[in-house]
């Protein structure tokens, strides 16, 4: 790494991937719990083991590069309006939409990650921290590869729905 201001700077992109680990982790739970197709509740069981260990990896990885890993008071309240704002989401509309709603909330978290990924790598990799870069290219393709399986779901999902209200 070539100072300590680029490790300081890898280190708070780190705890930024690792609270939005944490916000996928609380809503992959819900979009399980919520779910209306046993299809939709193992695809979000199945990536809530994925994210939980993106989430230990990063807490691992800075750990290694001196930081610690703990919890944010401010993110962790970031995490709840996040929450809230699903639920506003979700007022009102039929189940039958339950499974499309989650599935666009699921797609734009996926998204952002990739983009978080995207950033802690350019970050790490300009600084020499080529372990940090490949944590984060290894998340950050899981993560495209959640993305692009969740878009091709929506529209089946949004025909589903429709035909539920005929």
């Amino acid at each position: 790494m070539e100072t300590e201001t680029a490790k300081v700077k890898i280190m708070r992109y780190i705890d930024d991937a690792i609270a939005l680990e944490a916000a996928s982790i609380t809503a992959m739970r819900d979009m399980a719990k919520d779910a209306v197709s046993t299809d939709e509740r193992l695809l979000y069981e199945g990536h809530l083991t994925e994210s939980e260990s993106h989430k230990q990896r990063l807490e691992g990885r800075l750990i290694t590069l001196g930081g610690e890993a703990k919890r944010s008071l401010v993110k962790d309240v970031m995490n709840s309006i996040g929450a809230a704002a699903t639920n506003i989401l979700h007022a009102g509309k039929n189940d039958d939409e339950k499974d499309t709603r989650n599935l666009l909330q699921a797609y734009a978290m996926e998204s952002l990650e990739v983009a978080v990924y995207e950033a802690l790598y350019a970050a790490a990799n300009s600084s020499d921290d080529g372990e940090t870069a490949l944590l984060a290219r290894q998340i950050q393709g899981e993560e495209s590869a959640m993305a692009k399986h969740l878009f091709f779901r929506i529209a089946d999902s949004s025909i589903i729905a429709v035909g539920a209200a005929t």
